[in-house]
């Protein structure tokens, strides 16, 4: 490690790691520190892990369906936990090895440790034995990420209260579950585990799950949801939380004034994430924070020049690939002098319950409130060829555009592989598309990506493969 850098990333997840590379890439000398591992949240307890387990819940699905396909003699399947978390973990590490191999090959030096501001030129790192080194550079990108956010009144104790950090962490499965927080990350374990066979409640302070997501797809998951056996109470909150021996007791109450109470084996705080600021010491640099997230401008920069942020510490668009994009951004302005922007408005989101969710743009109700007359078209996966065939029949995709210039403004899936099937809306809407351009693309057939074209097709009444309304 040198004693000065033209560049010093704090943070090593999906914001930080690109950022310095592509610093590097441009000629910059480079300093990653991490205080973790590498990865970042994304890696370690985040993207990877939970899409893993997902994996395995998956396979144990398609093992239990396998008669429907005319495969027989498979008998009756069981989860082994322990061996699910053992092949989550193994492929996390796999990644973090392949990370600290790109980082030697780019020539970016790493340290370990915690970084803190002593000013806006220079940073002092405690390492884990707890020494201290100082060092300068010509610009910094903060990108430390963010940590689960809990409620006033329940404090996650890893044992029976637990946090996304302590789920991932656990090797055998809860009895029962009563998870608090109905938004992406509160569904996304509700799927998770229930079709693991736990027994799951969710709690939601607002009139409905999924607020971010349109009402007709949240409406849709939540309908998938609670036939699946998972209880949703939405409008509700927890009064209290008390533990007692090998259960935890909630006491909730209903906007209509209905207590309820109910005995679980653990309870997950799933009410969102909160930016890491506040081991950085900002003051001493000068770095403006409000609500505790730091504030920059499109261009990724601070209030201090040569000070920028990316990622989750920004407080907004909490998302690994947003972070990667943002620090390509932070590091091509920071070393080109540069004024390149990121496009949020084709930014994808996905949620990777089952079925799976995904959209980009606007809801149907955010266009509308902001003033657009929309049309608005559906495609059930019930009539895709391709859905039929892999068994996956439930949900649909939905495409809102503007009613006088044809603009596709968003899309909405609710079904089999939305995840993979968003990014085509995505490159549409970044070319800014219009139905009739869009529905002169071609789609594989039989492919789940036919049901896109067919809800545009739709917006006009004109898809072929839904009958006449």
């Amino acid at each position: 490690m040198r004693a000065s850098y033209d560049l010093v990333v704090i943070g090593a997840g999906p914001g930080g790691y690109p950022a310095a590379i592509r610093a590097r890439q441009m000629g910059a000398q480079v300093l990653l520190v991490e205080r973790d591992e590498f990865g970042g949240t994304c890696l370690n307890r985040g993207c990877i892990p939970t899409k893993a387990l997902l994996a395995s819940a998956e396979m144990y699905d398609r093992v239990r369906e396998a008669s429907r396909f005319g495969v027989a003699n498979v008998g009756t399947p069981t989860v082994d936990f322990k061996k699910v978390h053992e092949r989550k973990d193994g492929i996390v590490r796999t990644l973090r090895g392949g990370l600290a191999g790109i980082f030697r090959s780019h020539g970016v030096d790493t340290v370990r440790g915690e970084a803190s501001f002593t000013s806006p030129k220079t940073i002092s790192i405690r390492a884990a034995d707890g020494t201290i080194s100082t060092v300068a550079a010509h610009s910094f990108i903060i990108a430390t990420g963010s940590a689960p956010a809990t409620v006033p009144g329940i404090v996650p104790d890893g044992r029976r209260i637990l946090t996304s950090d302590h789920m991932l962490s656990m090797d055998t499965l809860p009895p029962s579950l009563l998870i608090v927080g109905g938004g992406v990350i509160g569904i996304e374990f509700a799927s998770l585990f229930n079709r693991f066979g736990v027994q799951v409640t969710v709690v939601e302070l607002m009139p409905r799950i999924l607020m971010t997501e349109d009402g007709e797809i949240a409406e849709r998951m939540r309908r998938v949801l609670e036939k699946a056996g998972v209880a949703i109470r939405v409008a509700t909150k927890i009064t209290s939380l008390s533990q007692s021996g090998d259960s935890v007791t909630a006491e909730m109450l209903s906007t209509d004034g209905r207590n309820e109470r109910l005995i679980v084996s653990h309870v997950l705080v799933a009410t969102g994430r909160r930016p890491n600021t506040e081991k950085l010491n900002l003051t001493a640099a000068g770095v403006l924070v409000e609500r505790g997230a730091v504030v920059v401008n499109e261009r990724m920069e601070t209030n201090i020049p040569g000070i920028w942020a990316v990622g989750d510490v920004k407080g907004s668009w909490m998302l690994a690939y947003a972070a990667s994009a943002e620090g390509l951004v932070a590091a091509e302005n920071a070393f080109r002098g540069s004024r390149t922007t990121v496009d949020y408005r084709c930014i994808p989101s996905g949620i990777y319950t089952a079925p799976e969710i995904a959209s980009v743009g606007l809801t149907e109700e955010a266009a509308r409130k902001a003033g657009r007359e929309v049309l608005v078209g559906r495609f059930p996966f019930a009539a895709n060829g391709r859905a039929m065939i892999l068994g996956s029949t439930e949900g649909f995709a939905k495409v809102v555009a503007d009613r006088f210039t044809d603009e596709i403004l968003g899309v909405h899936i609710i079904g089999p592989e939305a995840t993979e099937l968003i990014s085509t809306a995505s490159v549409a809407m970044g070319m800014e598309a219009t139905l009739s351009e869009f529905q002169r693309m071609f789609f594989p057939h039989p492919s789940l990506s036919e049901a896109m074209l067919e809800a545009a097709e739709d917006c006009h009444h004109r898809a072929v493969d839904l009958p006449k309304s």
